[in-house]
């Protein structure tokens, strides 16, 4: 399978790459766990199938395969792996996800998102008179 990575994915590692090197205080420690994670893509591409699914707790067709304290998420697109980010591991990835689709999608989005879900909430707490048919 070929492999994709998606262009924020070049940006969160340089991220974990500043992160560990500073808190090491060693370049080749930060050098070395870019390249174990990097090796995991290449190493994806042609296993697709490995990791978990995250149909039901993150989103559908999304899986995860961790690096250490890592966690690579990633989705098969047709004959391609995308490589969707890369996140530490003990962040709450749900929320994390939640918050960059809000950033792409801007306020007023997520502001009719949460509308409609209140909408959604309200509806699902109607009770229906005992009289009444239900359609």
């Amino acid at each position: 399978m070929a492999l994709r990575i998606a262009p924020e994915v070049q940006a969160e590692l340089d991220e974990i790459w500043r992160y560990v090197a500073a808190e090491s205080g060693d370049p080749d420690v930060a050098e070395r766990l870019i390249n174990s994670i990097t090796d995991h893509f290449f190493l994806l591409s042609k296993h697709p199938h490995m990791g978990r699914t995250r149909d039901h707790d993150l989103r559908p067709g999304l899986r995860s395969l961790p690096v250490g304290a890592y966690v690579i998420i990633h989705r098969i697109e047709g004959r391609d792996v995308l490589i969707v980010h890369v996140f530490q591991g003990r962040r709450d990835l749900k929320a994390l996800l939640k918050s960059i689709a809000d950033r792409r999608l801007g306020p007023e989005a997520a502001s009719r998102t949460k509308t409609i879900n209140t909408q959604i909430s309200t509806i699902s707490n109607l009770r229906l008179p005992t009289s009444a048919t239900p359609w």
